[in-house]
């Protein structure tokens, strides 16, 4: 298990992993399990973008690398669909029991902009047993440490 971090790029409606010096753009859809996700805090955690509300995400992805990633408010309401998806998913299960796919769909507007889009399909039985159990013993945080959760 490595630690990955991943980027959501609405402007461009792709998902970068890695760091600040190496981005490898994969595409426009991450299929995950989420393991953890704070509420919207209002922050400034990098310098080339505006004070916003902000979540962090973390969970596996597919080749089961412990991710870390933020989702960004924007000048928009671009975090209504993660929060209305997390009400939803909650109401019946924990995150952590379901697989979860983040896209992009482009807005209709004078720029070109994406917002982003969630569906998910519960996992197989004891899925979210599995994910407690991971979560446990990994080496990793839980919370990655941005200066936006106190």
């Amino acid at each position: 298990m490595k630690r990955v971090k991943y980027r959501f790029n609405r402007k461009e409606g792709l998902i970068y992993q890695g760091n600040n010096t190496e981005l490898t753009c994969i595409g426009n859809k991450l299929q995950m399990i989420v393991l953890w996700a704070s509420e919207p805090v209002f922050g400034k955690p990098f310098d080339n973008l505006s004070a916003q509300k902000w979540v962090q995400l973390t969970f596996l992805d597919r080749a089961g690398n412990w991710c870390y990633a933020v989702l960004g408010n924007g000048t928009t309401e671009a975090l209504a669909p993660w929060l209305e998806y997390r009400r939803l998913i909650e109401e019946k299960t924990t995150l952590s029991n379901v697989i979860t796919t983040i896209g992009f769909e482009e807005t209709e507007s004078k720029y070109q902009w994406f917002e982003f889009t969630f569906s998910g399909a519960t996992g197989n039985n004891g899925l979210g047993d599995r994910m407690q159990e991971v979560m446990q013993k990994s080496p990793f945080s839980l919370i990655e440490p941005l200066g936006l959760i106190s």
